[in-house]
């Protein structure tokens, strides 16, 4: 079939390719009634060459340079992708287990960390991987044997190697809970922070979203405190030294900066300090004497570090570092804790540029601050536009002038006629006759009169003046008694066809 190849064409790959035609002979250790029977897969699902320690979890067929042209044209793969190991994890994770061993295994599946944002695309693949139990997790299993001191190698606990579904495996992202619970929970690797992104996608929680922590502190209402000048110089040195140790961390890897902290940390020396630690969903409790912890205001955003009067630094550090980083591992802990007992100088001679970072700190300072006096300047200068504006609608009009609001487009109404000082032009009376026959009718019949506005006649005056001095004019009769109202034709009667045309 190698000659004809180039006659192969992709409707015959897609044929061939799928055809049970390679044939695989079952290895010596799958059992005596299995050793030795042959089968056929189809290319796709062969890989070539000897596979090495994948040998007996895939299939690996080896023909020759001729045949493996061939079979390569019709989908057959050197390596097997980890792609395809990711879909046999989700199958037989325990096969891969026993043939890989712990330390292979994990390998695997760092190698599987590291491609996983390619094979996090194929959704239904995750889905199945967060139900597989496929994950190495390790648990601390106190042993039976005493501990003994002049052994290295005996440390009275040993961990053992477990595979597990991804929710029932913790992430160690406080070493001081894991210490505490470490016989009791499921880790994932410490090895990479890679490979724990994997396992937290997966649905694997932080160890520390699982604690629960009650704390006892005695010294903190007002009067019963003691001295304050030692938490005032340590307020001071974590606010120096914290702009320090961020510098050379990304932004996504900070939980809060420098400035957040000036305005939100205080330090309190207290008398003493009792933390009960739990494990949530298990009656196991752990009850310390500590010399710092982090103290979180009542319904407020305001932090605390409650130190005692001999204070370790170490447990500062760990408790500054949970409002610093998102994620803060140990080593974080180790180099806080240097920044905060080393004097400035021996950070400079360690080769920390101290006076370019303290530098940036003024020019921060600097810029909020004319950020600050420009945003002022802006509002008193729309301020005083209000006010001339006001001034000059009052020397205008003579009327007071609400400075927010646009008093020149209150005034003006559309279709206004100038020269309508009160604003009510709009207002026009209709006082055109109306012409042609039917207006005729209406001036004869008397219905114009009650249209037109009436003159003020002598008469009218006279009738006023009276109504002022003997009462109101009674409604049903509009004339006085010497006059007599005009005679007007009868009601219902109608109008004559000859009365029309005179008309």
């Amino acid at each position: 079939m190698t000659s004809r190849i180039g006659a192969i064409t992709n409707q015959h790959v897609e044929v061939l390719g799928g055809a049970k035609i390679v044939p695989i002979t079952t290895l010596k250790n799958a059992g005596d009634e299995e050793e030795g029977r042959v089968r056929h897969l189809p290319p796709r699902m062969c890989f070539l060459g000897d596979g090495g320690d994948l040998a007996n979890m895939f299939d690996f067929v080896d023909f020759g340079k001729e045949a493996e042209m061939f079979l390569i044209r019709c989908g057959s793969k050197h390596e097997v992708s980890i792609s395809d190991i990711a879909h046999l994890f989700t199958q037989q994770p325990a096969m891969l287990m026993n043939e890989l061993k712990e330390g292979k295994y994990l390998e695997v599946l760092m190698k599987l960390s590291k491609e996983w944002n390619t094979i996090k695309k194929d959704k239904s693949l995750v889905d199945r991987l967060k139900q597989a139990p496929f994950l190495l997790a390790t648990k601390v299993e106190t042993l039976d044997q005493p501990f003994n001191l002049n052994d290295d190698d005996a440390k009275g606990d040993a961990k053992k190697w477990h595979l597990a579904k991804a929710s029932e495996i913790v992430i160690v992202d406080e070493i001081g809970s894991y210490n505490l619970f470490k016989t009791h929970v499921l880790a994932a690797p410490q090895q990479d922070e890679i490979l724990e992104h994997m396992y937290e996608e997966l649905g694997s929680p932080g160890l520390s979203s699982l604690i629960e922590e009650r704390q006892q502190i005695a010294g903190l209402d007002f009067g019963k405190q003691p001295d304050q000048r030692a938490a005032l110089k340590l307020q001071s040195i974590i606010r120096e030294r914290a702009r320090l140790f961020l510098y050379d961390y990304q932004a996504d890897s900070r939980r809060h900066d420098s400035r957040w902290l000036e305005k939100n940390l205080t330090v309190q020396t207290v008398r003493s300090i009792v933390i009960k630690t739990s494990l949530r969903g298990t009656n196991i409790q752990h009850v310390q004497e500590k010399t710092a912890t982090l103290r979180q205001e009542t319904n407020s955003r305001a932090w605390t570090i409650c130190v005692t009067e001999k204070y370790n630094m170490a447990l500062v550090s760990r408790a500054l570092a949970r409002l610093l980083l998102i994620r803060p591992r140990p080593r974080d802990w180790m180099v806080l804790t240097e920044f905060l007992r080393a004097e400035l100088s021996s950070l400079q001679e360690a080769g920390i540029n101290v006076d370019r970072i303290l530098q940036q700190k003024e020019k921060d300072a600097q810029i909020a601050h004319e950020m600050h006096q420009r945003q002022l300047e802006q509002e008193q200068r729309a301020r005083d536009e209000r006010e001339a504006l006001r001034q000059e609608m009052e020397a205008q009009g003579g009327r007071d002038i609400d400075p927010d609001v646009d008093v020149r487009a209150a005034d003006s109404m559309p279709g206004d006629f100038p020269g309508n000082g009160d604003g009510k032009g709009h207002e026009m009376e209709n006082t055109q006759e109306p012409a042609g026959l039917f207006g005729g009718f209406r001036k004869m019949l008397g219905f114009d009169s009650a249209r037109r506005p009436q003159a003020a006649t002598p008469d009218r005056e006279r009738i006023e003046h009276d109504n002022d001095a003997t009462g109101p004019i009674d409604p049903q009769r509009p004339y006085s008694d010497s006059e007599q109202p005009l005679p007007s034709e009868p009601q219902g009667a109608p109008m004559t066809p000859q009365q029309l045309s005179e008309l």
